[in-house]
């Protein structure tokens, strides 16, 4: 199963976000902390996933990252680099930087099965504007 994610930052290049998983079943979930919820930071060029709450973990297990979308830049980027928690390497990722649909603005596409990111990792994505 793959998950898409799309964020659009500001006129400053940031942006903040939350996700909010659970099986959707259950009843109580928030009570009983069986839910997760994911951070997504941008800022100086670099975007950080990070967990609030990891209390839902059975089918993120399972799910990946499937395209990622990046909208708002002012000028396009590259060099795209992913770094995982717990690990220093750069890994280099096959991306694309095209004009948005407002003809103004660029938005940075990570193709599904360009990295192979689950949901339940943490990591920061890097890359070069200009």
């Amino acid at each position: 199963i793959n998950a898409e994610y799309g964020v659009i930052v500001d006129k400053e290049g940031t942006a903040n976000s939350t996700r909010f998983f659970d099986d959707g079943q259950s009843a109580n979930s928030v009570s009983q902390g069986y839910y997760t919820l994911i951070n997504y930071a941008v800022a100086n060029e670099t975007m950080k996933v990070s967990f609030e709450k990891n209390g839902y973990k059975d089918d993120l297990m399972s799910i990946k990252y499937g395209s990622i979308h990046i909208y708002g830049f002012t000028s396009k980027v590259s060099d795209v680099k992913v770094v995982r928690s717990g690990s220093t390497d750069k890994e280099s990722v096959k991306s694309s930087c095209l004009l948005a649909d407002d003809g103004v603005t660029y938005k940075l596409v990570i193709r599904e099965n360009s990295v192979d990111i689950a949901l339940k990792e943490e990591f920061s994505m890097s890359w070069t504007a200009g």
